[in-house]
């Protein structure tokens, strides 16, 4: 069977194929046709040959989704508040599907049951965006885990459970992507797991990104950069020293594009490219980041987490 990206078709004018509707939404593909199947939300237009095509009102609606998703709402849910008049949305119940989701990723941990863990975090990655998966449902799950008597092993465990999954699927997006090169970087050395799902959030997308070991120093990040033509900096900051915060400060005005998230302990001055994500949720972040530096060069179709056979049926 042929994908929706490998045959040639004319779209309509206005209209964007399912590649392109991912970049500008920041929804991988997987997800989109996640929330059409399973949820009936996002239904796409289709050509005479039975391939998705999206428009505008599409692109609202997503938006409208990811507010939602951002406020607590299982997408489940998300259908109702959608046809509901804007006066009676705030009236709308919350179900604890993310209490349930963290559970069971606990649960599965704590009883060893891989097998199970690996069901949960396919089906959370392939019906949520990766920042709002990880914040809603893995890191409060993780933060769970620490308190534990065993807290050290557990949160190990399904740390180095998340580090392989995204390392593969982050592999994948960048063997497709395109536009402007994101270096992603930190202070801190476990730091790992917020920069791959900054990476995959926006490898989501197609957008290129590189992942730079945690232990360099950021005299190594910058001659890094310089080598990788990358035009566009991530740091994700943790509490360091005083020494270590002046080394940082010298990347930070090297001469390109600059995003800062993290914690509020990094003192940064009037500068033109820097961006400073600091107080927005994750899901925020990457789409700021997306919607302001990611929009040059054309884009091709991102992988999803869970290798989702692009079809046209």
């Amino acid at each position: 069977m042929r994908s929706e990206q490998d045959e040639p078709v004319s779209w309509p004018d206005g209209t964007y194929p399912i590649r392109e509707f991912a970049r500008l939404s920041g929804v991988n593909p997987a997800t989109l046709r996640a929330w059409e199947r399973r949820y009936g939300i996002v239904k796409p237009l289709r050509t005479p040959k039975g391939h998705r095509f999206y428009n505008d009102q599409h692109l609202q609606d997503v938006r409208r989704i990811l507010y939602w998703l951002e406020q607590g709402y299982p997408v489940r849910q998300v259908q109702l508040l959608l046809n509901q008049p804007s006066s009676n949305q705030t009236t709308s119940e919350r179900t604890d599907v993310w209490s349930e989701q963290q559970l069971l990723v606990v649960s599965s941990v704590e009883q060893f049951e891989l097998g199970v863990l690996d069901q949960s975090l396919n089906d959370g990655f392939s019906h949520y965006p990766v920042a709002i998966y990880y914040e809603r449902a893995l890191l409060p799950a993780l933060e769970q885990l620490r308190g534990h008597s065993h807290g050290r092993l557990l949160a190990s465990l399904l740390e180095s459970r998340l580090i392989q999954r995204l390392q593969v699927l982050m592999h994948q997006q960048q063997r497709h992507a395109s536009g402007p090169r994101l270096l992603l970087s930190s202070n801190c050395r476990s730091a790992t797991l917020d920069l791959l799902i900054r990476a995959c959030a926006i490898g989501a997308a197609g957008l290129r990104v590189e992942l730079l070991d945690t232990s360099l120093p950021a005299s190594d990040v910058r001659l890094a950069a310089d080598a990788l033509q990358a035009s566009h900096l991530w740091l994700h900051w943790q509490p360091a020293t005083d020494s270590q915060h002046q080394e940082w400060q010298a990347l930070v005005s090297s001469p390109r594009s600059f995003w800062l998230s993290g914690c509020q302990s990094f003192v940064i001055y009037d500068l033109p490219d820097l961006n400073d994500l600091r107080r927005l949720p994750l899901q925020q972040q990457i789409q700021s980041y997306i919607l302001d530096y990611g929009r040059g060069g054309e884009v091709a179709a991102p992988w999803s987490i869970t290798h989702e056979v692009n079809d046209h049926d």
